[in-house]
């Protein structure tokens, strides 16, 4: 899916694009609380910002906020997914590229000298108003920087060449290594997500059949609650 100019560079063709997506955690049905955090985060999206950064210890919810965020701003936009440590290893920037171009149907990357592999990710990207999530951001960073430093310069590259793209990154932490200018700070938000509050851990026991009858049991499942932060997967 590609073609090469005179000049030797490789320039993206059109290609066929996704469908709307299964989300891999986020169930509509069963979701709930978050809502300071959906309103934080809508808000950002209103206001321009164009990288959402998701902070949490693991298992928190942030792959579900994501996605909960990612069902109500859609609309038409290809949603485009991957988990940086079940989909590829080592934080490499090469192999997580196929990846991408990947769930585009496109296998160009893996017919590229490395040196081409960025920006034929930021053209192809920059051809669509995509919406592109990154999952377990922690394997990517090694000692409070990136593993690969292609990371933070693809990702600096999207917001200036492809302004009709939506980044988010879901992680346990953050790359001290990112943005360090603060060059970006008008199109990014960051959000550290933390446990639920008491009155929604009390809601997401009654959605699994687990009620408190008096003040005291409420008081036994808000106990229960503190002793593991709060933690919604955990609880459940």
């Amino acid at each position: 899916c590609f073609a090469k100019k005179d000049s030797g560079v490789v320039d993206p063709e059109p290609i066929a694009t996704p469908t709307r997506p299964h989300f891999s955690s986020y169930n509509s049905a069963t979701f709930t609380g978050r809502e300071q955090e959906i309103a934080t985060l809508n808000h950002a999206l209103t206001e321009g910002k164009r990288l959402l950064w998701i902070q949490g210890m693991t298992g928190i919810g942030k792959t579900t906020l994501a996605e909960r965020i990612a069902d109500e701003n859609l609309g038409t936009r290809p949603y485009l997914a991957v988990d940086c440590q079940r989909d590829f290893a080592e934080g490499d920037f090469i192999r997580g590229a196929i990846v991408l171009l990947g769930k585009l149907g496109d296998d160009t990357a893996q017919q590229l000298p490395e040196d081409q592999v960025l920006p034929y990710l930021v053209q192809r990207l920059s051809q669509g108003a995509y919406w592109v999530q990154l999952d377990s951001g922690e394997a990517l960073v090694q000692d409070d920087r990136f593993r690969d430093a292609r990371w933070g310069t693809a990702l600096a590259q999207v917001l200036r060449e492809a302004g009709d793209v939506r980044l988010v990154v879901t992680t346990q932490v953050m790359p001290q290594d990112w943005d360090e200018e603060g060059r970006w700070t008008a199109a990014v938000e960051t959000l550290n997500l933390e446990g639920l509050e008491a009155e929604r851990v009390l809601e997401m026991f009654e959605r699994s059949g687990v009620r408190a009858a008096t003040e005291t049991e409420q008081g036994y499942l808000l106990q229960i609650a503190a002793d593991f932060q709060q933690h919604p997967f955990i609880l459940q």
